[in-house]
């Protein structure tokens, strides 16, 4: 558990810059602690769907800087492999 972990953030640090890969983690880890505390105030199988539920929760936020006069496009072009 703890390697995949590493693992994780590591791809995340290779991915984003530095402080963005930072906050998905910390977010990531806000959120696991905020599953934990209701798993102990709910019952067993209502919490374990909930805990389910936040595993990627850091994934499905935004996170984005504003930079003035900067304009960055993500995009996935269907087959550019085949044609590169």
């Amino acid at each position: 558990n703890r390697k995949q972990r590493k693992d994780q953030e590591d791809l995340l640090y290779r991915i984003f810059p530095r402080d963005v890969a930072r906050e998905l983690i910390e977010i990531q880890s806000s959120e696991k602690k905020e599953a934990q505390m209701m798993q102990k105030e709910m019952s067993r199988s209502i919490s374990l769907d909930i805990l389910k539920s936040n595993s990627s929760i850091a994934f499905e936020k935004t996170v984005a800087q504003m930079h003035p006069n900067v304009t960055i496009l993500f995009t996935d072009i269907v087959g550019f492999t085949a044609m590169s």
